[in-house]
């Protein structure tokens, strides 16, 4: 046939199922133009909107296909797995014009397939006439410039008008870069097209959770199980034949299928999950290529290909056209316009894996700098959860020395939240001196690769180390996985490990006797080193901080402010100075006070209306006080302006005009006591801290108070990086606002582009980072909010790395 008439056109998907590109038109009949991505021929025809649709389900029934037959299953094994679904959640039941919807869950649990079968029911709306709206499918990582010049691109501005649109947006997660932006062009997206909708698959953890956010909940036992038999063929499949853990992990429907296709093949299943990756990759190379012993390089070069160079890989440069079959037949790739990718990101990460196990890719390769660790990561995690205990030693052990905070969450993704499993019948721990070393060797590495902030998380002070300076008592329990232990400075025993009996538990340098039970996992013992450091670092974090900064500082002054108002009965709003000398005075008085009652103590702690003051802070207090040539101690932030305010509250002693000024001072000083603590505890953890990564930046915000003075006034403030990382100083910019105005949704996808952008210009700084828009009912009042800020915010940074609990506690500094 000829070419078509011109007349608007519609692109139905990305077509990585044929490898065509179809567009319809809406002009009369609806013309169907299918161009062959090999020879470049055209074909021309002419269908109703009936028949349209069908060809729609005809190639979401294909993806489909494809994501279930990736595993290695036969066809006739595919099509058998489909009699076994569970409903939707309710959520996506009926369509919602005008929304954006996150579907969201972990690796395997069947997003994709579930959203390909919300769109097959938009598909049928449109069918029947209920809808105009387009049913469209794009993968997240074929949106270059925006999400709307991609769609404009596939259906064309008139149809986009006309009809609308029902979107899904495959893989959000899978976006090396601007992930959290493309969500933000997903609800700008519908908020301006109301006739359109769109649904998102994400993992979880990549995008934080919102109201919009739906949770593809695993299947239970028996739809499980059914998918097993019916994919195995064999009925004599029951849950209780796997341990505990991988009975939660074949609720996920991939590994139902990796199970079902592994007993088909073997008649058993293996009981972790990179083991059954393993047996299901080598299965469906061994049935779907002949020459499979080359194929799985080739695959483990391609994946390395792909990560490394962070761009689509042309099959001509993997082999050209003779290598199109066999690596299709492996199940695990799709061409689409001459671009070659793995039909599921897992699988590349998995092959990446094997390349960098088996020393085909060197390990300083991943992690040259951070930029290309966040490409690397998820394959570090599987190479670690996949390697033998010796080579996931070693890769953690070197990524610990580069960077603690990258190496405490890769912990955290492939040992913590691991999906590898163990039977508990089998999986007893080895002797106690194996046990011991492995603690003792990892503690040391951790110890060694936290420097500073070590004797917040380890027993050791300044300038020890554990690999030196301390043996470790342990015991196996009789029933095989609770260890108990404790630790001895060297010198009574010189050893590093020695059985636990050799401790007297009267002995006064030795730490109470502690039990833990220990998992099977064979990097269990990273993970638990890292959870006692993490515990210990949220107890000690709060104390430390006033020690471990500089002299003069904002946490210094903050600290002695709250000393002078603790023991001299000073008022939190900032109203009055002392003099030197009374406090002097008042320092010894208390220290007699205290001889009187206790006598000649070695430490002691008073409670002055809550704040404990000890021998320690009076002694650094007296120090302070003598060393400064000062005449008073003020206060450090602009004190009240309304004396005697009409209300009660706090904010009520502040006019609107003094509070900003307030709040501008307070965030100021958080900044300079963030890079105090950031740069003096945690020098070691670099740009990965997500609040170190964006300075030098401005603080940008604005104070709303309410004319109902008893609600809390708020600041709304973000980051804004300054692109001269090496001169430039933090900054604050903080303005009273007239009244409180909803934020139009372009603001904020104009700040992320900023953000985007600096993390495009400075990919080091871009492995954890903050988007972050912050609004806060402030508290500025006490004695050190500059500190309790800034704590707040490495609180945040380092529970996303996994080194602090991933609850923050409100005060940060209360936590004892």
């Amino acid at each position: 046939m000829g070419k078509p008439e011109q007349q608007p056109h519609l692109s139905v998907t990305s077509s990585s199922i044929s490898g065509h590109n179809i567009q319809i038109g809406t002009a009369g009949d609806i013309n169907i133009t299918i161009q062959d991505c090999g020879n470049g021929q055209f074909l021309v025809t002419h269908m109703k909107r009936e028949e349209a649709a069908q060809l729609i389900s005809q190639e979401l029934d294909a993806r489909r296909k494809v994501l279930r037959s990736v595993p290695g299953l036969s066809d006739d094994q595919v099509t058998a797995s489909f009699s076994i679904e569970p409903a939707l959640p309710d959520a996506l039941i009926s369509p919602r014009i005008g929304t954006f919807t996150l579907l969201s869950g972990p690796l395997g649990s069947g997003k994709s397939d579930m959203a390909a079968r919300w769109l097959l029911d938009r598909v049928r709306d449109f069918r029947s006439g209920e809808s105009t709206a387009w049913p469209l499918w794009i993968n997240s990582r074929d949106v270059r410039l925006s999400l709307e010049s991609e769609i404009v691109n596939r259906i064309g501005i008139d149809a986009l008008q006309k009809l609308g649109a029902s979107i899904v947006i495959d893989g959000i997660d899978e976006r090396l870069t601007n992930t959290a932006s493309l969500v933000e062009e997903c609800e700008l997206f519908v908020a301006k097209w109301k006739n359109c909708q769109i649904l998102g698959t994400s993992r979880p953890d990549v995008i934080s959770p919102s109201n919009r956010t739906v949770y593809a909940e695993a299947w239970d036992e028996g739809a499980a199980a059914d998918l097993i038999r019916k994919v195995s063929g064999a009925n004599n499949i029951y849950p209780t034949m796997w341990p505990t853990r991988m009975q939660e992990i074949i609720k996920r429907p991939l590994f139902a299928l990796l199970v079902g296709s592994a007993y088909f093949s073997n008649g058993s299943t293996p009981h972790t999950t990179t083991a059954l990756l393993d047996a299901c990759v080598t299965h469906s190379l061994t049935r779907r290529t002949k020459g499979w012993e080359d194929a799985a390089p080739i695959l483990r070069k391609l994946a390395v290909a792909l990560i490394d160079k962070n761009r689509p890989i042309k099959l001509v440069e993997v082999g050209g056209e003779e290598r199109r079959l066999p690596l299709l037949q492996t199940r695990f790739i799709s061409i689409e316009g001459g671009n070659v990718k793995f039909s599921l990101p897992v699988f590349e990460q998995w092959f990446a894996a094997q390349a960098l196990l088996m020393g085909e890719v060197p390990l300083k390769q991943a992690i040259k700098d951070l930029g290309t660790f966040v490409r690397w990561r998820y394959v570090l995690a599987f190479a670690v959860s996949a390697g033998s205990e010796r080579q996931s030693a070693n890769i953690l052990q070197e990524l610990a020395a580069w960077n603690v905070g990258a190496a405490g969450w890769l912990v955290k993704e492939s040992v913590a939240n691991s999906l590898r499993s163990f039977n508990e019948e089998k999986a007893e721990l080895p002797s106690w001196r194996e046990v011991g070393e492995s603690i003792h060797e990892t503690a040391s590495a951790w110890c060694s690769a936290l420097g500073e902030s070590a004797p917040l998380a380890f027993p050791v002070d300044a300038g020890q180390s554990i690999e030196k300076d301390w043996t470790l008592g342990v015991a196996v329990e009789e029933d095989g996985h609770t260890i108990s232990y404790t630790w001895e400075r060297r010198g009574r025993i010189d050893s590093p490990v020695a059985h636990i009996m050799n401790f007297p538990e009267s002995k006064g340098s030795i730490f109470p006797y502690s039990f833990s039970r220990i998992s099977g996992d064979h990097n269990w013992v990273w993970d638990w080193t890292r959870n006692h450091a993490r515990d210990n670092l949220a107890k000690n974090l709060a104390r430390w901080i006033h020690l471990n900064c500089p002299s003069g500082g904002i946490v210094e002054k903050e600290y002695i402010w709250s000393l002078v108002c603790a023991i001299m009965g000073g008022s939190r709003m900032n109203t009055i100075s002392f003099e030197k000398g009374e406090i002097l005075a008042r320092v010894e008085q208390v220290k007699e006070n205290v001889k009187a009652v206790a006598g000649s103590v070695d430490d002691f702690a008073i409670n002055f209306s809550g704040k404990q003051v000890t021998r320690l802070d009076l002694a650094l207090l007296r120090e302070y006080l003598s060393s400064q040539e000062i005449d008073r101690v003020a206060p450090l932030w602009p004190k009240l302006d309304i004396p005697q305010p009409q209300g009660g509250w706090v904010w009520d002693f502040y006019s609107p005009e003094r509070l900003t000024e307030l709040v501008s001072a307070v965030y100021g000083g958080a900044l300079k006591a963030y890079l105090e603590i950031s740069q003096n505890m945690f020098s070691r953890f670099g740009h990965s801290l997500g609040h170190a990564a964006v300075m030098p930046a401005k603080l940008t915000g604005k104070v709303f108070v309410s004319s109902e003075r008893r609600a809390h006034p708020v600041l709304s403030y973000r980051f804004f990086p300054n692109p001269n990382v090496d001169f430039a100083e933090n900054s604050v910019d903080i303005m009273l606002a007239e009244e409180h105005v909803e934020r139009a949704p372009w603001e904020d996808l104009s700040y992320r582009k900023q953000l985007d952008r600096y993390f495009l210009d400075n990919p080091d700084r871009s492995a954890f980072p903050i988007y972050s828009w912050s609004q806060t009912a402030f508290d500025v009042w006490g004695t050190r909010p500059a500190t309790k800020i800034a704590a707040g915010w490495i609180w945040r940074d380092l529970s996303t790395l996994g080194w602090l609990p991933q609850n923050r506690p409100h005060d940060v500094l209360s936590v004892k």
